[in-house]
C-alpha cells in the first residue's frame, strides 16, 4: 500500500504518480488523473508497513479541483485471521454552492473508485501479482465505512 508509484496501476482514476522528493513522513509526489490533470501531496504520516497520510495541496493555482482541504490515510488492521485495510478521507468543498454540490458528486463518483481500488489492493496482497482492469461485471469485495 505505501508504494506511491504502484498505486497508478491499482487505482483507475489516476494515471500516474511521481515521487519527487523524499521518503516515508514528508516525502511529496505528483498525481495525475486520466485526464492529465496533476496535483502535488505531502506525507504526514508513515508507519513502514502499518500506515501512511497525506495531505493535499488544494491551493496551489492549478488545483483542478472544487476543493479546499483534502487529507487521506490508509492504514492496515490485524484482525483475528485476516487484514483489514482502511481508507479515511477528510474533504471540505471550497466555499460556495455549486463547489459544494459538485463535491458531492465526486464524492459520489469516488466511492465506486475506492471500492475498485481496495479490491485491487486485496488482489495484489493475495496474489502477490497486479489485477487485471475491472470489468463492468466483476463483483466488488465487502467494504466498511
Amino acid at each position: 500500500m505505501s508504494d506511491q508509484e504502484e498505486y497508478a496501476s491499482l487505482a483507475d482514476n489516476i494515471s500516474q504518480v511521481d515521487v519527487l522528493e523524499g521518503q516515508g513522513h514528508g516525502m511529496t509526489h505528483k498525481c495525475t488523473d486520466n485526464d492529465g490533470q496533476s496535483w502535488y501531496e505531502t506525507c504526514t504520516r508513515w508507519d513502514d508497513g502499518r500506515a501512511f497520510a497525506f495531505k493535499v495541496d488544494t491551493k496551489a493555482a492549478d488545483y483542478p479541483y472544487p476543493i479546499c482541504t483534502l487529507t487521506g490515510e490508509w492504514s492496515l488492521i490485524p484482525a483475528p485471521n485476516h487484514t483489514q485495510i482502511a481508507m479515511t478521507f477528510n474533504i471540505t468543498a471550497k466555499s460556495g454552492l455549486l463547489n459544494r454540490l459538485l463535491l458531492t458528486i465526486m464524492v459520489a463518483l469516488f466511492i465506486n473508485v475506492c471500492d475498485r481500488l481496495l479490491n485491487n489492493w486485496v488482489v495484489l496482497m493475495e496474489n502477490n501479482v497486479a489485477p487485471s482492469p475491472p470489468q463492468a461485471n466483476s463483483e466488488l469485495l465487502p467494504r466498511i465505512i
